[in-house]
């Protein structure tokens, strides 16, 4: 975008972030800041913990200030109202910043902070889905909290038009828009060609899923899966790319089922994709997947896909046109492995389109997008 439409001086934008950790909304920041700093002033406050380094020094090159307070994790939940603005009122009272952006649920309460011009939630969640039928009293007490928590921000984003819905009906607001993720296609295309460690055998049906290793990336799935997939398919490998707190039960299970030679966990990769170049097969198992960052990165580069009907699993294949996508179930993903791994050739669907769809995610219409919603704000 050429800078002279900015006639402004250049305003500053803060985000409020929970961690920097190797993740999608952290590969999104990378991608978005040095799209920003030519038109504006950025910081980004990290609340707790430190950043991982190679996160630390990506946004370090955009041109960015990161602060790094160190909040306690979590003050118990009934208590954020009255105690954690406060923590964000400290932290950023001695930066001048015009436009607060505070990214998932890391500043719940931020949104009362009256200093700033205005402030978004930038919301990379399905918040809606994950309370819509709350079970516990607590949960109950929170989807309550968020819906009045919301209708404080100036404007909400969401990264996908059904989350834009759902939160505009459940919520009953009328400033929600949707802002899709990005992907830098030249950068994967150039690290997917870099040396592998690993070289996968060619003679095995290689399938490679990536995440962090939590409850609703849904890698249990296929672990609990692969003794029936692999008594069917014994040339079937299985490469989990990821780190988190399921790595322990996930060994587990893979040495219970005698797995050893046909499931591997890889463990986090700074640079996933020359692994994800060799595979047969990408799945996605997650049980909530808000936008699906991998899915297309995994279009991009040429590879079949199957991956659950969450929120970004449908937005992202387009309703299913562009590659597999099946009910959210253990039961439906197990069946579509077996039916890919029985003859990958019946694959029903075009690498070459859905490569070309993921294109349209490129940095240069994400950077025409995120600055025409800023603009936006100052009308």
């Amino acid at each position: 975008m050429d800078s002279a439409a900015f006639t402004h001086s250049k305003k500053h934008i803060c985000f409020l972030t929970r961690r920097l950790m190797i993740g999608g909304v952290e590969r999104v920041l990378i991608d978005t800041l040095p799209l920003l700093t030519p038109y504006y002033t950025v910081t980004v406050v990290s609340l707790h913990g430190d950043p991982d380094p190679s996160v630390l020094e990506a946004l370090q090159k955009s041109g960015a200030t990161i602060l790094t307070p160190h909040l306690p994790e979590k003050p118990a939940f009934l208590l954020i109202p009255y105690l954690s603005k406060f923590h964000y009122e400290k932290i950023l009272k001695d930066i001048d910043y015009d436009y607060l952006i505070c990214v998932n649920s890391a500043a719940m309460n931020a949104c009362y902070n009256k200093k700033a011009k205005k402030t978004i939630c930038w919301n990379h969640a399905d918040n809606v889905e994950k309370h819509k039928n709350p079970c516990t009293y607590a949960k109950k007490l929170k989807k309550s909290f968020l819906k009045k928590l919301n209708r404080h921000y100036d404007v909400i984003w969401t990264v996908c038009d059904k989350i834009t819905d759902d939160y505009t009906a459940a919520f009953q607001l009328k400033n929600v828009q949707t802002l899709p993720n990005p992907i830098d296609c030249g950068s994967i295309l150039k690290k997917a060609n870099q040396p592998c460690d690993i070289q996968f055998d060619k003679k095995y049906l290689n399938v490679v899923t990536i995440g962090r290793l939590s409850s609703e990336k849904g890698f249990d799935r296929l672990t609990s899966a692969w003794s029936i997939i692999a008594k069917d398919n014994p040339l079937a490998r299985l490469y989990i790319i990821g780190e988190g707190i399921l790595r322990e039960q996930l060994e587990t299970v893979i040495a219970e089922e005698n797995l050893d030679d046909k499931i591997f966990l890889l463990g986090k990769k700074e640079n996933p994709f020359p692994y994800l170049k060799q595979a047969d097969l990408f799945v996605c198992p997650s049980r909530e997947e808000s936008f699906g960052l991998v899915i297309l990165e995994a279009m991009l580069l040429g590879i079949p896909v199957i991956t659950t009907a969450t929120s970004g699993g449908v937005y992202t294949t387009k309703n299913g046109t562009l590659a597999t996508c099946v009910d959210n179930d253990d039961n439906s993903l197990k069946e579509a492995l077996l039916a890919f791994l029985k003859d990958p050739t019946s694959y029903p669907y075009s690498v070459e389109e859905a490569k070309k769809a993921a294109m349209a995610y490129d940095l240069p219409a994400y950077q025409k997008n995120i600055l025409n919603l800023l603009e936006q704000l100052e009308k």
